[in-house]
């Protein structure tokens, strides 16, 4: 981790923030007609039906937040989709794909809405009724015409007739049923045998229909029974009895939602007694434990009589106008209400259980269960006397000890809000909740290498929202500081976005509705809903902002260094660092006597993560003191008691060997953070020697044993900059001694001795000590500046085998040469041991140009584009630097070479590097102190804008129309060469197409022609036997000639195609590389659209050649496109011989060994005029 922290912040990027679309009309409704309309075709084919589907599904989807905007059209919609299914005469088909479409609708708008928009007369009972029999409960693909026909049926059976009048029997299957046992055998066997929606279609079918005032009598009992017994004689282990016990608790569920109470209460005993003896509760599913809580909660409302607790707390007027208003009149207290029952009544002893596992239930592993736990806690307790309900408060409030679980503290906060948010926690409460609230704010407990707590937290916050509309202004002032505070310290600090965001909302809440929250509505500007989404934003944007109000700022402070200093996530700590860095200028005073004499003694304490954390807030309350002390505020530092022992903190941490084990690494990275801090801060505190002494040995230790540790780079980068601090101070211990000293020989040994750890054998040592080298202070670096860019330039080449896989190394050698180039400057005296002039400005350059040409691939891949990036980089800020300073260093021939540099990697496949060296060209282009790059103003009109951005398509269509300029036309065909030859297929076509339009553009211009052929030629010289640019320069060669590209010069005499061809059989010379081969087949086939004769003879012979080759692959692939071939140039054989030679390559099996081949390939030899491929002899050794 960089030890320079910063702070800006990109606010595009943002924690779980997406962007979405508002609607304020159902505008895609003549569409849906449509798809309506177009049910009968769309069913025709599987395609077109999937395709209508989706575009429906699609269309309907996008209003799932806002369903209400379907309002004005759902009844035409339904209408026109019942009419296929009221059709008796409607295929199959037709019928199901009406239902889907309605079950979709019925999806985004909800079941309640819609069934009442059914037809639910008298005369639509029995068409529903036979079309529900006419479905198979086992068809996958149709069970949305189910679900919408049993909830079709659910809102029939509500027809206020007696049903007896429609018991009629009738003779089904060879028994008679009447309507009535027909429903409830519907409703049964898609609950027991049903696992999808249509299992919650049943379970709402039955309830309604057996809590009717004509069927209770006969068929609740029944149904009682039958759920009991499924509910008893399944076992949830099997997926049967799981659907069947699912189905069960379900129906009694909403049995006992919809009924009567004075029906039901003959049943309550029973069903509790069978749901306590069957254990539910205790069973591995999370749904069925779910469904018995809320079956237990009902059961126990059953037992209770339904009235609204007269002792309750009434807060009266809710009106946020009234709480924000400003206004002299007196407003009426709120109070609570404590009236005498208006009658006696005996609490019936089942309650009691129902109560014990509702509060059991509480403690359950799951949300949901707790959810719908806590929910019945608060409907039961509304119904009890006060006693009674005092006594369910206290046994909520024992979930609130710390050797409870994390869910038992969940589900307690839960049941508290809904306690008070139904006025059922009385104003003599809070002082036993109020606290619990304000830990369960802050609740976090580590376990192992992560903690639980954030759905504690996100509970505690729906809490504090609660009691914001539960309570008076009044009633809730004294505590108003303390949840004020505590909401605001999880607000900014909290790692999970959803926590900071339900705390942000219950502080809003509060604000609005309490009204004595200080500077409330100026932190609501502060800490909203967007604000509080990137937690780098509230730890050092938002929260010193907070800060500045004097009410906070010491509750933000103490959690960050008591709570946030111990996180187990170590990028909350560093967060917390950071922080404390901006806090502790608002309370310095407080900070430099109380949090530091805290944290220092922590700094080596027993705990690891304490250790780390504290390091890491001394180290930033350091240097923020510092700061403080800098801007007139004299003492806090420079005689705090503490410096000693913050200045001892290396020292003794080595002793205590805590560099070693497992948690070395993480005091490693702490150490060097403490040592750059301090060490930034020698103006105020002086650091004895023997400190820097220890200091120095560390970071020596550290960056020579660099490829030991598993956090290689942010230890590295921590101890280059502690080293870089020390560097600016001194530099005094072995084997470094008195190099601050004006003593040149001191210098020059230690300079040496970090040049000698360049060629180390291990690349993160070299990649350490180049960054050590660039971090060397200025002075020093003027001194040796010659030895220090020869050791750098060493370390950015392969010089040896075994460091062609050190690309890290190089790429660091590459960034520190930039660094130290940066720091010494131009030499004013034109000295080269000095600085940058005109003896070593173009060694330097070249050498950084070598590494723009640096293609190391490995199995990780092509590991060289870390140093290209490095190196073009590089090569922008040395160039645009020296230009500023003296523009005659940089020579028209020095220039040319790095546009061109620059220009090849703009044209090349990896896109990061691509990016970066188009972004160099541009600022190179455009800075006003480089005046001579050839043709200029040319490139300036294809590249106008500075630092524009560029898509690909657009970067190759721009770089196509350079390759027009000679000086420059070299490299950009090398890149894009590589690019359009490549694997993907995006950058193959982006490129590709470039290269075409440009050819096009001169296919009639022989000059620039000539000027691109030669230009190809070169590329292929040069990188012959290279297969990074072979292969893809021959897929590139392919198309052009393909394409028709080269047409000017078929009838013309021109070399170009015999180079080519010479080139390419030397490419393939002895290969063994498949694809190669067959990449060159196809050129050797395209160049016979050269007419001139001899040379197709030369391509004919190598193409017999390739017939007889020893990989079959090749030899069909030889036959098959020259078959192709013959047949596009029918003069390349005699007329005689055409279906002879057809007829050979198409039927004859290649596969065959070569032996039985060579014969009819010596025949097709004399039929095309060529002469027969002789083998070559063994020259004997």
């Amino acid at each position: 981790m960089d030890a320079e922290f910063n702070d800006n912040m990109d606010p595009n990027i943002t924690e779980g923030i997406s962007e979405g679309i508002a609607h304020d009309h159902f505008a895609e409704v003549d569409e849906v007609n449509n798809l309506i309309d177009n049910i009968p075709n769309a069913v025709s084919d599987l395609t077109s039906k999937e395709m209508s589907d989706e575009k429906f599904t699609e269309i309907v989807d996008k209003y799932l937040e806002q369903p209400h905007l379907l309002d004005p059209h759902l009844d035409n919609l339904l209408q026109k989709l019942l009419s296929y299914v009221q059709n008796k005469s409607t295929p199959v088909d037709q019928f199901h794909c009406a239902f889907k479409y309605i079950y979709l609708l019925t999806k985004v708008r909800g079941h309640k809405i819609m069934i009442r928009k059914f037809p639910h007369e008298v005369s639509d009972l029995e068409p529903v009724l036979e079309m529900l029999s006419r479905q198979s409960v086992h068809d996958q693909n149709t069970w949305e015409t189910r679900y919408m026909l049993l909830l079709w049926l659910s809102m029939i059976c509500l027809i206020p007739f007696n049903m007896k009048k429609f018991d009629v029997p009738e003779n089904i299957g060879g028994k008679k049923q009447s309507v009535t046992e027909r429903i409830l055998e519907f409703g049964k066997m898609y609950l027991t045998m049903s696992s999808d929606n249509c299992q919650e279609a049943a379970v709402l079918l039955l309830a309604k229909f057996v809590t009717r005032p004509d069927i209770y009598k006969d068929q609740l009992s029944t149904l009682v029974n039958w759920c009991m017994d499924k509910l008893e004689n399944n076992d949830p282990g099997l997926m049967v009895g799981l659907t069947q016990m699912k189905g069960a608790l379900s129906v009694m569920a909403m049995v006992f939602k919809h009924g009567k109470r004075d029906d039901l209460l003959p049943y309550c005993k029973l069903v509790l007694d069978k749901v306590q003896s069957c254990n539910v509760q205790q069973i591995n599913n999370t749904v069925l434990r779910k469904l018995n809580t809320k079956l237990v909660q009902r059961l126990g409302m059953t037992l209770l009589k339904p009235k609204v607790a007269t002792w309750r707390y009434k807060r009266g007027n809710r009106s946020l106008d009234d709480t924000l208003r400003l206004s002299n009149v007196p407003k009426p207290e709120c109070v609570v209400v404590e009236e005498e029952e208006d009658e006696d009544y005996d609490i019936p002893d089942e309650v009691e259980s129902v109560l014990e596992l509702v509060l059991n239930a509480l403690k359950d592993k799951d949300t949901v269960v707790r959810w719908s736990a806590a929910k019945g806690v608060g409907r039961i307790t509304g119904r009890l006397p006060k006693e009674l309900a005092n006594e369910i408060v206290e046994s909520v409030l024992e979930n609130f000890s710390f050797s409870q679980s994390d869910g038992a503290w969940h589900g307690g906060c839960l049941a508290l809000a809904e306690l008070g948010r139904r006025g059922l926690l009385l104003p003599e409460c809070l002082g036993n909740v109020v606290p619990i609230l304000l830990k369960a704010l802050t609740y976090d407990e580590r376990r192992g290498a992560s903690s639980v707590g954030s759905h504690v937290r996100d509970a505690a916050c729906y809490l504090a929202w609660s009691f914001a509309r539960a309570y008076s202004a009044d009633t809730l002032k004294k505590y108003v500081n303390e949840i004020a505070e505590t909401l605001l310290v999880t607000t900014v600090f909290d790692r999970e976005v959803n926590c900071r965001r339900a705390a942000s909302a219950a502080f809003q809440e509060n604000v609005g509705r309490q009204g004595h929250f200080p500077h409330g509505i100026a932190i609501l500007t502060i800490a909203d809903y967007f604000a509080v989404s990137n937690r780098s934003n509230t730890y050092l944007k938002v929260s010193p902002m907070i800060g500045e109000y004097k009410e906070y700022t010491t509750a933000l402070i103490n959690n960050l260094t008591t709570q946030k200093r111990d996180h187990w996530d170590d990028s909350i700590r560093w967060l917390t660092a950071q922080s404390m860095h901006k806090l502790t200028k608002l309370k310095s005073d407080y900070v430099a006597t109380t949090v530091l004499n805290k944290l220092v003694p922590l700094c080596t304490g027993m705990d690891l993560i304490t250790r780390h954390g504290s390091i890491l807030i001394v180290a930033e309350v350091f240097h923020s003191l510092h700061e403080v002390e800098q801007n007139g505020k004299v003492g806090l530092l420079s005689r705090n008691p503490s410096v000693k022992g913050i200045l001892r903190i290396v020292k003794q941490l080595s002793d205590s060997k805590l560099f070693r084990g497992s948690g070395g690494e993480l005091m490693r990275v702490a150490a060097c953070h403490l040592i750059f801090r301090v060490s930034q801060c020698s103006e105020t505190v002086s650091v004895p020697k023997l400190v820097i002494d220890q200091w120095t040995e560390l970071l020596h230790e550290t960056l020579s044993n660099l490829h030991t540790f598993t956090r290689t780079e942010e230890i590295c980068n921590t101890a280059i900059s502690a080293l870089s601090s020390i560097n600016d101070i001194t530099l005094v211990s072995d084997p470094f001694k008195a190099v601050s000293t004006s003593n040149q020989e001191c210098h020059v040994e230690a300079v040496d001795q970090y040049l000698s750890h360049l060629s180390s054998n291990t690349e993160r040592q070299r990649c350490g000590y180049a960054q050590a080298v660039a971090s060397l202070p200025k002075p020093i670096l003027q001194n040796c500046f010659t030895k220090v860019c020869s050791g750098l330039i060493r370390a950015t080449t392969v010089c040896e085998p075994a460091e062609t896989a050190f690309a890290e190394s190089r790429r660091d050698a590459v960034q520190a040469l930039a660094r130290v180039c940066a720091t010494v400057g131009v030499s004013p005296e034109n000295n080269s041991n000095v600085g940058l002039c005109g003896e070593n400005v173009e060694v330097i350059v070249q050498a950084i140009l070598n590494a723009m040409c640096d293609y190391t691939r490995d199995k990780r891949g092509d590991i060289g584009s870390e140093v290209r990036k490095a190196a073009v980089k590089a090569i922008g800020g040395i160039t645009v630097m020296v230009a500023q300073k003296d523009t005659s260093l940089i020579g028209e021939k020095l220039i040319t070479q790095i546009m061109c540099g620059v220009l090849q990697q703009a044209g090349e496949k990896i896109h990061k590097v691509r990016d970066l060296a188009v972004a160099t060209f541009v600022t190179l282009l455009h800075d006003k102190h480089i005046t001579n790059i050839p043709r200029k103003k040319d490139l300036t009109a294809v590249f106008p804008k500075k630092l524009a951005s560029f898509s690909m398509i657009q970067l190759f269509e721009r770089l196509a129309k350079l390759l027009s300029i000679e000086v420059y036309s070299y490299h950009i065909l090398l890149g894009m060469v590589v690019s359009s030859g490549d694997l993907t297929q995006s950058l193959a076509e982006a490129s590709s197409a470039a290269l075409f339009t440009y050819m096009d553009s001169i296919r009639e211009n022989r000059n620039a022609l000539d000027q691109f052929c030669g230009d190809l030629l070169e590329v292929f010289k040069n990188h012959v036997k290279q297969d990074r640019v072979s292969v893809p320069l021959l897929k590139t060669l392919n198309h052009l000639l393909i394409q028709d590209c080269f047409s000017l010069l078929i009838d013309n005499e021109s070399s170009f195609p015999t180079e080519l061809l010479t080139l390419v059989k030397s490419e393939i010379s002895k290969s063994k590389d498949a694809q190669k081969l067959l990449v060159s087949i196809n050129v050797f086939c395209s160049l016979l659209q050269f007419r001139q004769k001899e040379f197709r003879m030369s391509v004919m012979s190598q193409l017999m050649i390739m017939l007889c080759h020893r990989f079959p692959v090749v030899r069909r692939a030889t036959s098959s496109q020259l078959y192709e071939t013959i047949l596009t140039y029918d003069d390349l054989c005699d007329p005689e011989n055409m279906d002879a030679v057809v007829n050979a390559l198409s039927e004859t099996e290649w596969d065959q060994p070569v032996g039985e081949l060579r014969s009819l390939r010596n025949e097709l030899c004399t039929m095309f005029g060529v002469q027969v491929p002789r083998l070559a002899k063994k020259v004997a050794q």
